[in-house]
This record gives structure tokens, C-alpha cells and sequence, in this order.
């Protein structure tokens, strides 16, 4: 088995309108790897220059948010979802 990623609407169109990929089971950051390597251009959107993940994107395994870096080594084991959420604003 392996993590399943949910995709927002806003990021599809860089894997071909699909709504999740899947990816081997590690941490966030070696998901986030894997995921540069496979999907170049949907890592452009959620990675910076830096490698690091971009502030305003809001990450989710299963139902709880990763409030912060230090989690982002915590492993995501099989079967488990990743959800990428683009928090969005307006008046």
C-alpha cells in the first residue's frame, strides 16, 4: 500500500485534473521528495526554493492538521491520507 494525497482543485491541472496520487509511505518532507520527483510541476507549487513547504499551504494527515515544521519528519504510514488545503480568502 502506500499514502494517498488529496489534491485541491487549485493544483490539478499539474497532474492532469486528477484528484489524489498516491506515493510510498515515509514522512511529510520524503513524501514532498517523492513527489518533486514525480510531479515537477506540482512541486513547484507547494515547494520553495528552499525545499521547504510554502507558509501558505495547510497540511493534513487523515483528519488532523500539522501545525508546524518539527512534524513534517513525523512518518505517514500506509493506507494513511495527506491532505494539501490552500486556505482561501476574500471580502
Amino acid at each position: 500500500m502506500a499514502v494517498i494525497i488529496k489534491i485541491p482543485q487549485l493544483f490539478r491541472k499539474f497532474i492532469d485534473g486528477n484528484k489524489e496520487i498516491v506515493v510510498n509511505a515515509g514522512s511529510i518532507m520524503e513524501i514532498i521528495k517523492e513527489v518533486k520527483i514525480k510531479y515537477p510541476e506540482l512541486s513547484n507549487e507547494i515547494i520553495d526554493s528552499k525545499n521547504h513547504i510554502k507558509n501558505y499551504l495547510k497540511l493534513c494527515v487523515n483528519e488532523d492538521f500539522v501545525k508546524n515544521p518539527a512534524e513534517y519528519d513525523k512518518k505517514i504510514n500506509d493506507g494513511q491520507v495527506l491532505k494539501l488545503l490552500v486556505p482561501i480568502s476574500g471580502g
